[in-house]
């Protein structure tokens, strides 16, 4: 993992989880489901981060305390695989809840100044979210097409501060910050 950058695209978001937890929650989590309350949701993808690269998992290379307390404090998905080897096709799966081979998002976009995206036309778990009155916002890497009617903000969020394209040439020049008018 130390030789890796890895890129985390982080969705923030108010709803509740239709998932079952991989392990009990914690009283306070339950109390709030139990009482309607509907939880905050926040779900990393780290590009080329293993199973076992952080320390909840056993890891033992780099100390992740930071997301070790998320991972005691809420639900941790510990068998999911990605519909894709590489970053841009699984973001688009993780993002539309489909297989990127059908929605023709199976190739990573280039790195910069693509006019493609994933078609406008497939829902983002964003914009379900956002169309129930939830906020949204992503940090990080798109990489999931570069023009307007692409951008995370026309795609079901109301935040976005990251990198449009597949690399960042580590410059402020490459940030967005975007906020939904």
């Amino acid at each position: 993992m130390t030789k890796y950058f890895l890129t985390i695209m982080v969705l923030l978001v108010s709803a509740t989880s239709c998932a079952s937890p991989s392990k009990t929650l914690n009283s306070k989590t339950q109390s709030n489901i139990n009482q309607g309350a509907r939880p905050n949701i926040l779900l990393i993808l780290a590009d080329d981060l293993g199973y076992a690269d952080v320390s909840f998992n056993g890891g033992t290379e780099i100390p992740t305390l930071s997301l070790d307390a998320l991972a005691n404090q809420g639900v941790v998905f510990d068998s999911a695989y990605v519909a894709h080897p590489f970053c841009g096709p699984s973001r688009a799966a993780l993002l539309t809840g489909r297989y990127p081979h059908k929605i023709g998002a199976q190739f990573n976009l280039p790195t910069t100044g693509s006019t493609t995206g994933v078609d406008v036309n497939e829902e983002f778990v964003s914009k379900t979210l956002q169309k129930s009155g939830y906020f949204t916002g992503a940090i990080g890497k798109w990489h999931l097409g570069e023009e307007s009617r692409y951008h995370p903000n026309n795609r079901g969020f109301d935040e976005f501060y990251g990198f449009l394209g597949a690399g960042i040439n580590i410059s402020l020049n490459n940030i967005v910050h975007a906020t939904k008018p």
